[in-house]
């Protein structure tokens, strides 16, 4: 049909060379910013969707990509090459698909307004553990309330047990063993477990599986260790972090050898086991985590604080976090540390008794194995020496329905971590020539739609 134009407007129809090499690089820049973008939402938004996410929550973050990526790319390349019939057919169409979106995100934002309803009807009882520090001047009447609990204990370990302290350390964990408390040790460090303290870490693991050997103190199930982002700075290199993860691994596997009745485990944020879904550690090397990989630790514990949040973010966070965890690795043993009750670090948020029961109890109706509360000594001031009893028998004695109220900002908690996971793979080689081989593609398309649009008139 071209070659049948006459020769004088055939020459006005043709874009000029420079536009259309305009076109083409512009182009490809566009469909290349799109498909990498779609990438990075589409991608954590079909791991959120794997971990458990509800429907209601989901199809959100769904009608944004589209809105904000699809669209909005839509319109950039039907203007870039001035094609006659924007506003036609396949324009009108599109125009009603923006305004489905935008209903669409408007109404969806808040979930359709679902709430959650939850029992703890027929529900198992929840085994309730506790953080604690001076266990040794624990009365008689609160070991045997903490042993109806059927938690465990965190204790620290001290860093020196010399003639003077360790008997009376001995005697005060074989009281324990009266009481049929199990309990973990936490080693102690200077800093929090990460890349900078792992090998010193290692170091006083070995060392106290050798004394809980010698004391024979059968009760303690492990060692566990508090990974969080150094208090201090410690600059780490990636092949640091990599080194750090060998010294890790080859200690798990020394202790499943060496002391096979003990188990080696960590409490960490979310996100440090979030980070692992991918197969990388780009996370981990912000947070100096050894948490990768996570399925070599005999348990894993995530600290789902929700005392940092509103009251009406709470709940839904707790639920999405806890599912999370379980569906991420359901054959690991996991617990959910829930606290902060009585005491914190300073400046922290404090959960209330009455908050700390809700989320127990939303706890046991989702169905975790176990939950830690963090931490005993400062609630026995708080809530008095009969909070243990009075704790356990509001979670586990009495049944509870329970609302949970869908909350956005909670839900973008982890996807945002998901997402950020997606945007760091961009450090990643792979990521990098997927990107380079999209971006020819990308340029392959643009020259179709110049060949396309070659006499359309602008």
């Amino acid at each position: 049909m071209s070659s049948a134009l006459p020769a004088v407007l055939k020459s006005k129809l043709e874009p000029h060379p420079y536009r259309q090499a305009l076109q083409f690089w512009v182009g490809g820049l566009i469909v290349t910013s799109a498909g990498y973008a779609f990438y990075t939402t589409v991608l954590p938004l079909a791991r959120f969707i794997q971990l458990g996410a509800p429907f209601h929550d989901w199809q959100w973050y769904l009608a944004l990509i589209v809105g904000v990526i699809g669209w909005p790319t839509y319109v950039s390349l039907r203007l870039l090459f001035r094609a006659r019939d924007f506003w036609q057919w396949d324009g009108k169409w599109a125009g009603l698909a923006l305004i489905g979106l935008l209903v669409w995100s408007g109404t969806g934002y808040n979930g359709w307004g679902v709430t959650l309803q939850l029992t703890t009807r027929n529900a198992a009882p929840l085994p309730i553990s506790f953080w604690a520090y001076h266990f040794a001047d624990f009365s008689e009447t609160l070991l045997a309330d903490l042993a109806q609990t059927k938690g465990y204990l965190y204790l620290p370990l001290p860093e020196k047990l010399d003639a003077q302290n360790r008997p009376a350390f001995v005697n005060a964990v074989h009281r324990l063993a009266r009481f049929n408390l199990a309990i973990y040790f936490l080693p102690a460090l200077p800093d929090f477990l990460s890349a900078p303290t792992a090998a010193l870490w290692r170091e006083r693991v070995l060392a106290a599986a050798e004394f809980i050997e010698q004391e024979q103190l059968n009760n303690v199930r492990g060692l566990a260790g508090d990974v969080e982002h150094p208090m201090q700075v410690w600059p780490t290199t990636p092949d640091e972090l990599l080194t750090t993860q060998r010294v890790i691994q080859e200690l798990l596997t020394t202790m499943h050898m060496q002391h096979p009745q003990l188990q080696t485990g960590v409490t960490a944020l979310g996100m440090h086991y979030l980070d692992a879904l991918d197969g990388d550690t780009d996370e981990s090397s912000y947070l100096r985590s050894t948490v990768v990989p996570v399925e070599a630790w005999g348990f894993i514990n995530q600290m789902t604080y929700t005392s940092y949040l509103p009251t009406a973010e709470r709940a839904y966070y707790l639920y999405l976090a806890e599912r999370a965890l379980r569906s991420a690795y359901p054959r690991q043993q996991v617990s959910y540390l829930i606290g902060l009750v009585g005491q914190g670090m300073p400046g922290e948020p404090l959960l209330t008794y009455d908050e700390l029961v809700f989320d127990a109890r939303l706890s046991r109706a989702i169905g975790a194995p176990e939950v830690a509360v963090f931490q005993l000594d400062g609630a026995l001031t708080v809530f008095g020496q009969d909070f243990v009893q009075r704790l356990t028998s509001a979670v586990n004695a009495t049944e509870a329905e329970l609302v949970v109220p869908f909350s956005r900002r909670s839900s973008f908690l982890i996807y945002g971590a998901l997402l950020l996971d997606t945007l760091l793979d961009l450090q990643r080689s792979p990521t990098q020539i997927a990107l380079l081989l999209w971006g020819g593609l990308s340029l392959i398309i643009a020259q179709q739609f110049n060949r396309k649009f070659t006499l359309q008139p602008s």
